[in-house]
C-alpha cells in the first residue's frame, strides 16, 4: 500500500508541477505577445513618420524641379523632368508606407528577398554603405 501511496503522491506532484509549468509558459507567451505588439506599434509609428518625411521630401523635390526650369530652356527642362520623376517615385514609396503595416512591409521584403536573393543582397549592401557614409 505504501508503494501505491508513494506512486499516487509522486503522480500528484508531477501533475502539480506540470500545471505550474503550463501556467508559467502561458504567462511568458502573453508577455512576449504584449512586447511584440508594443514593438510593432512603435515600428508603425516610425514607419508613418518616415512616410510623412518622404511626402515632404517629394514636395520639395517637385518645387526644386520647377525652379530648375529657369536654368536654361533645354537643360532646365531635362533636370526638371528628372526631378519630377524622382519625386514621383518618392511619393509612391510614401503612399505604400502609409497604406501598409510594418508586418506587411516585412512580409513583402522577405518574399522579395526569397525570390530575388542577389538583388536583395546588393540592395542591403548598398543600404549599409549609404548609412555608413552618413554616419561618418
Amino acid at each position: 500500500m505504501s508503494n501505491d501511496t508513494n506512486r499516487d503522491e509522486m503522480k500528484q506532484k508531477a501533475e502539480e508541477m506540470s500545471a505550474k509549468a503550463q501556467a508559467t509558459a502561458e504567462d511568458i507567451k502573453e508577455q512576449a505577445g504584449a512586447q511584440a505588439d508594443a514593438m510593432l506599434d512603435e515600428a508603425d509609428d516610425r514607419r508613418e513618420k518616415a512616410a510623412a518625411g518622404l511626402d515632404r521630401g517629394a514636395d520639395e523635390m517637385h518645387s526644386r524641379s520647377d525652379m530648375a526650369k529657369d536654368l536654361g530652356k533645354q537643360a532646365g527642362e531635362q533636370v526638371a523632368a528628372a526631378g519630377h520623376k524622382v519625386a514621383s517615385g518618392v511619393e509612391t514609396t510614401a503612399q505604400y508606407m502609409h497604406e501598409h503595416s510594418t508586418r506587411d512591409l516585412a512580409k513583402t521584403a522577405t518574399k522579395y528577398a526569397q525570390e530575388h536573393p542577389v538583388k536583395a543582397g546588393l540592395g542591403a549592401l548598398l543600404t549599409l554603405v549609404v548609412f555608413w557614409r552618413l554616419m561618418k
